[in-house]
């Protein structure tokens, strides 16, 4: 064994070394969580190797952003052909399994170069999401690492048509493999345990909201009201993240859409994040056909942090479909006192309650202008939605998140 009881750190005492396995290739939350967990960890006396693939657009901000005191080394690893599950028939029983025993060994290979982990934890998107990292538990396990950690943020997905035996296969790997699993909400957890069948007996099952920095002092900005040229008497309504259909941009538009024609010309709607150049064509042609072109910008995505952009915004929206696995631009914009619409999905509803925001059905565009309606026609009733959303969003700081993860990892037992 490479590791074992005598040489970790329940043997030697609290101080922790941990592996990170993080692989990424889209811009969106993890970063953010990446980085929250880092600055806000509680023992300086740790130490962290991040593994990474080297196309991880997301990890220039959080190198940028590590706090000095964080004793942190980043490795970088060759970026793998799929990070996913899109592989055609011939490749789910055959290629899969090949690739998986292939990455498996690269993996034990690149472990051994960094000497003894106490902890191995996989920050995962969805499930399965990166395939590789997955594996890499399987080759934290052979050379004998005592905690192995699959955290997992979002929804899982479907196995299917034609694959569900190579998919059932991995998952009941895994489910071998680890010690612990973490979710970033109930609603993730829950996914896991109707979608794919997750056995939480096997193992330690914890569910550990994603928390934010609760930045008081956020330097003022408004780049983004004064590139869209907001006049006095008009509002922003934006929405920030990846701009794509399951995230629900269009929805806004026919809510506002239906709104008189004298508070729907006081609306300004933006959208920020990353974007392709067809979603952006065809949300402006809804927006055309709504009659609503001119009252629509998308800026796609900022170099500005997101305290930044959400501040500026007098109204957040986050009208996802289907699964939202907890809505960390949500509990940004809370802390900065910007009110938020949301919709009723996955573990939105564990961060925004009825007092401190207004909270939709997914798809629906009417419950979105009656909420929007309200929002400019009850100024009141806002100001008073504020206060209890940022007295609520408290008890989702990046601290608290980061001491029950490493609660996890010192905790005993499988």
């Amino acid at each position: 064994m490479f590791s074992s009881l005598d040489n970790c750190a329940w043997a030697r005492g609290s101080v922790l070394k941990i592996a990170l396995w993080w692989e990424n290739l889209e811009q969106g939350g993890m970063e953010t969580h990446v980085s929250a967990l880092l600055n806000a960890w509680p023992s300086s006396d740790d130490s962290f190797v991040l593994f990474t693939n080297t196309g991880n657009i997301g990890l220039e901000k959080v190198v940028n952003q590590l706090d000095k005191k964080i004793n942190l080394q980043v490795v970088m690893l060759p970026d793998s052909e799929t990070l996913s599950l899109s592989f055609g028939l011939i490749g789910a029983r055959f290629f899969l399994p090949l690739m998986r025993r292939l990455w498996r060994k690269q993996c034990v290979e690149v472990l051994k170069k960094h000497h003894a982990f106490d902890i191995f934890l996989v920050d995962n998107g969805g499930y399965p999401g990166s395939i590789r990292s997955l594996t890499a538990l399987a080759a934290a396990k052979e050379l004998g690492i005592k905690k192995r950690i699959l955290l997992i943020h979002h929804s899982s997905a479907k196995s299917r048509f034609l694959r569900t035996r190579s998919e059932r296969a991995l998952d009941q790997n895994i489910e071998c493999t680890i010690t612990d699993l973490i979710s970033a909400s109930a609603a993730t957890r829950c996914s896991l345990g109707i979608v794919r069948g997750f056995n939480f007996k096997k193992y330690l099952s914890h569910v550990v909201h994603n928390g934010i920095n609760l930045v008081q002092n956020v330097v003022a900005d408004l780049s983004i009201r004064n590139q869209i040229n907001i006049q006095p008497d008009e509002l922003l309504v934006g929405m920030l993240g990846r701009v794509k259909p399951y995230k629900g941009h269009e929805d806004l538009l026919h809510g506002v859409s239906q709104l008189d024609l004298e508070l729907k010309n006081r609306i300004v709607i933006v959208f920020v994040g990353p974007v392709t150049d067809f979603e952006s064509s065809r949300l402006m042609r809804v927006a055309h056909d709504l009659q609503l072109e001119n009252r629509v910008h998308i800026l796609g995505y900022s170099n500005l942090s997101s305290f930044q952009i959400v501040r500026q915004f007098d109204l957040l929206v986050s009208a996802t479909r289907d699964f939202e696995a907890f809505g960390l631009t949500i509990a940004e914009a809370m802390s900065q006192r910007t009110p938020v619409l949301v919709t009723r999905v996955g573990g939105v509803v564990e961060l925004v309650d009825e007092g401190s925001g207004f909270i939709v059905s997914p798809k629906s565009p009417t419950e979105i202008a009656n909420a929007v309606r309200r929002f400019i026609q009850e100024p009141e009733y806002v100001d008073i939605m504020i206060g209890l959303a940022f007295e609520r969003v408290e008890q989702f700081s990046a601290s608290t998140m980061a001491k029950k993860v490493r609660r996890v990892m010192t905790s005993e037992g499988a």
